[in-house]
């Protein structure tokens, strides 16, 4: 899916962070400067960790439930990317995204198992992969 030239598009960065160093927002800073880089004036990019900036004061549910209010009210779709398959929240956020609607754009495509994964997530959820793109 290209979005070159499209206006108004807004990509929430998913991917594990509860289980890495500074809950990985260094990685969530490089992958937005990337994608804003890439896609020139044609996308916002939403970081949860923007938004969060200091994991130790509230629950993760807590945060998670506000991450998908973010991704509803701001964003039409989501850029899993790095370790994604691996965090729970990554992988709630993405079925959110999909239950809404939003464009799903997987940057890990050449791993083989993540087909695997996705159809495990999908069909707990009783979805379909309509909306899926790889990048």
């Amino acid at each position: 899916m290209a979005y070159v030239g499209m206006k108004n598009q807004c990509w929430y960065i998913s991917s594990m962070m509860s289980k890495l160093p500074n809950y990985n927002f260094d990685g969530f800073k490089r992958k937005k400067l990337e994608l804003l880089c890439k896609y020139k004036g044609t996308l916002d990019v939403w970081s949860p960790s923007e938004h969060e900036p200091n994991k130790t004061d509230a629950m993760w549910s807590e945060y998670l439930a506000q991450d998908i209010i973010d991704i509803e009210e701001n964003c039409t779709g989501i850029y899993m990317f790095g370790q994604w398959y691996r965090s729970q929240g990554a992988c709630v956020e993405m079925l959110a995204a999909h239950r809404l609607g939003l464009d799903i754009i997987i940057e890990n495509k050449y791993l083989r198992w993540v087909p695997k994964v996705l159809d495990l997530i999908f069909t707990v959820s009783g979805s379909s992969k309509e909306t899926l793109t790889e990048e």
